[in-house]
C-alpha cells in the first residue's frame, strides 16, 4: 500500500495575461494498493545409462492487482492571501483497478547424441504463455447546484467542510460522474497468447571449431477490447481494433573458433 500527498503552487497565465494575475495551487492525494501472487513448479529428469537425455519442464501462474481506491485533485486560487476554491471548484475524485493474470508452461529436451568422433547435442522444446488483463477507471467531481456558482461563504471553506454532508444535503453541491466514455478509453480487457518452439543442433565440427544451427518459431495473438464503462459492452466501429496475429520463423547459425597454442 502506498499513500502519497503533494501540493503544487504557481502561476496560471492565460492568453494576454501577466505573471501574477492568476496564482493557483493544486493539491493531490493518492492511495495505491498493489498485490502480486506467483506460483511456480519445475522439474528435471534424466534418462539413459549415462543420462544422455535430459527433460526439463516448468509451469507457473501469477495474479497481479493494482487498485487506486481514492485519488483526488483539488485546485485553489489566491484571493487576497487566502486560498479559495472559487465559485466553480475544479476537483477530481478517481477510482481505478487493473487485474492481470498470467499462465505459462514450457519444456526443454537435451539429447547428447551417441556419436563417436564428435560431441553433438540436439536440443528442442516449446513454451506457452497466456496473459489476460482487465482495467477500469471512474472519475467524479463535485459541482455547484446553483448555476451561478458557490456562495462566497462556501468558497472560503476548507475542502473537508466544503464536501461535507451538510452542503450535499442542503443542495450546495452535487456529485457528478465525468468518466470519459466516448471511445472506450476508461475500460478495457485484453489478452496476449504466445506459443513458441525451437530446435538446435550444437557440437564440434573440427578441432577447435564448434558450431550451432537451429531455428525458433513463435506465434502470437494480441487482442484489446475497449468497453462501454456503464454496460460493459465492447465498443464497435472505428474505435475497435482487430486482433494482432503474427508468426515468425527465426533461423540462427553460429560458428566459434577456439584459438589454441
Amino acid at each position: 500500500t502506498l499513500k502519497e500527498a503533494k501540493s503544487r503552487h504557481g502561476f496560471d497565465v492565460g492568453i494576454g495575461g501577466a505573471v501574477g494575475d492568476d496564482v493557483r495551487r493544486d493539491d493531490y492525494t493518492l492511495w495505491l494498493e498493489r498485490e502480486l501472487v506467483n506460483h511456480q513448479l519445475s522439474g528435471e529428469h534424466s534418462f539413459g545409462e549415462y543420462g544422455d537425455l535430459i527433460v526439463e519442464w516448468r509451469a507457473a501462474t501469477s495474479e497481479a492487482n493494482r487498485t487506486t481506491p481514492f485519488e483526488t485533485h483539488v485546485q485553489y486560487s489566491n484571493a487576497g492571501g487566502a486560498w479559495i476554491t472559487g465559485g466553480f471548484p475544479i476537483n477530481d475524485f478517481a477510482f481505478g483497478a487493473v487485474d492481470d493474470h498470467v499462465d505459462s508452461a514450457g519444456v526443454d529436451v537435451t539429447w547428447n547424441l551417441p556419436t563417436e568422433e564428435r560431441a553433438l547435442t540436439l536440443s528442442f522444446g516449446g513454451a506457452y504463455s497466456k496473459n489476460d488483463r482487465e482495467a477500469v477507471k471512474r472519475v467524479f467531481d463535485f459541482v455547484p447546484v446553483s448555476g451561478t456558482g458557490l456562495p462566497l461563504f462556501n468558497q472560503y471553506q476548507r475542502i473537508e467542510y466544503l464536501l461535507s454532508d451538510w452542503n450535499l444535503q442542503n443542495d450546495v453541491l452535487v456529485l457528478r460522474e465525468k468518466t470519459a466514455n466516448n471511445n472506450g478509453e476508461s475500460a478495457y480487457d485484453a489478452s496476449l497468447d504466445i506459443r513458441s518452439a525451437y530446435l538446435q543442433l550444437e557440437g564440434e565440427i573440427a578441432t577447435n571449431l564448434r558450431g550451432s544451427l537451429g531455428f525458433r518459431y513463435e506465434d502470437a495473438v494480441q487482442e484489446v477490447r475497449t468497453l462501454d464503462i456503464f454496460s460493459g459492452v465492447p465498443i464497435t466501429g472505428i474505435y475497435s481494433a482487430p486482433a494482432l496475429e503474427n508468426d515468425y520463423i527465426l533461423p540462427a547459425l553460429a560458428i566459434t573458433w577456439n584459438i589454441s597454442d
